[in-house]
């Protein structure tokens, strides 16, 4: 939301275009975070056609790719979406020749596995950071084979975390974009443009102004992070507490959980439990049947159980809507058991 309202800001005739959904989601999202998007499958703009597809693997159609043609050149974008070959057979009518001629594909992910988790052997971890590569390089390799696109992105994974968090960055299991380039059978289609916002990717000769062939140094991101400024997390920042009052965690926590519960209980028993602020107690939920919410100070007995440590400032921030989960979680903003 912060960065689409500076930039509405800027470029005020932009249109946000979204497509209609089954659930309408991101249309949900968006109009409570103060926005108008237009709502269709594709729009016209002179010569080129802009279509969005969306991705029919998840019950939350919230990720959807984009197709862009003009003449007989095309480009499809499916940045964070789930290999689904029916979304693939729909991208591919909408492309002249039955094949984008570059497509940007996922190869990589955002989120809190495997580094905020607990592992008790630093093996075990390894092991988690290098499973969650391969499963993505695999990923890759796979909509390569589907999809056939002349000339393959690897897009996007390039983020690091910032502030105490960045001690997680070599964690994350992710894998240099360049990587991709040494895949057998894949790797001679794939291009990884060159950081700075100037290389471009000439769809007339197939070739890229600018590339990076070698990964990152991971020590010199380090170093590059150290010199950033920092002044806190946004929640850090904008909670501002009355006095000593304490934080009405447990009536937000009951109110969420009630329409969860009703919602969408699970199907599998699972029990959430979550640990805030520096006093030693959880607070405890059943995912699967409507248990209430309890505050214990052991969670041992209960398993399955999914424990969450968070500071209590962000949880109430969450549950409030003035954040969105989504945005902790994939910022890696607590650090969980199972």
């Amino acid at each position: 939301p912060i960065f689409l309202r500076r930039y509405l800001a800027k470029f005020s005739d932009a249109e946000l275009l979204i497509t209609s959904e089954k659930l309408s989601f991101l249309e949900t999202r968006m109009l409570a975070d103060g926005f108008s998007p237009t709502v269709a499958k594709s729009k016209t703009y002179g010569g080129t056609v802009l279509s969005l597809v969306p991705n029919y693997s998840e019950p939350f159609d919230h990720d959807t790719a984009l197709v862009v043609v003009c003449g007989d050149q095309s480009v499809a974008n499916l940045n964070d979406n789930h290999f689904d070959r029916k979304q693939i057979a729909e991208i591919k009518l909408l492309c002249p020749g039955g094949r984008p001629d570059f497509a940007g594909l996922p190869y990589t992910g955002a989120g809190p596995y495997p580094q905020t988790y607990h592992f008790d052997d630093p093996k075990d971890r390894a092991a988690a950071e290098e499973r969650k590569k391969e499963q993505f390089l695999s990923i890759y390799k796979s909509f390569i084979e589907a999809l056939d696109p002349k000339i393959a992105l690897p897009f996007a994974g390039t983020y690091f975390l910032m502030g105490p968090l960045s001690k997680l960055n070599d964690l994350r299991g992710v894998s240099d974009a360049t990587t991709v380039l040494s895949l057998e059978n894949y790797g001679e289609r794939s291009v990884v443009l060159a950081d700075g916002g100037y290389a471009q990717f000439d769809l007339d000769t197939m070739r890229a102004t600018a590339t990076r062939t070698e990964p990152y140094d991971m020590d010199a991101v380090q170093s590059y992070l150290n010199k950033v400024p920092f002044d806190g997390y946004h929640y850090e920042q904008e909670f501002k507490p009355l006095g000593n009052r304490p934080i009405p965690l447990m009536r937000l926590l009951r109110h969420a959980y009630q329409r969860a519960i009703n919602r969408s209980p699970s199907d599998e028993v699972w029990w959430l439990c979550f640990k805030s602020g520096s006093k030693g107690q959880y607070f405890v939920m059943n995912t699967a049947e409507n248990s209430g919410v309890k505050e214990v100070t052991d969670v041992t007995g209960l398993a399955p159980r999914w424990e969450i440590h968070i500071d209590e400032r962000l949880l109430f921030l969450t549950l409030c809507a003035y954040y969105h989960w989504e945005e902790v979680e994939g910022g890696s903003h607590f650090f969980c058991i199972r």
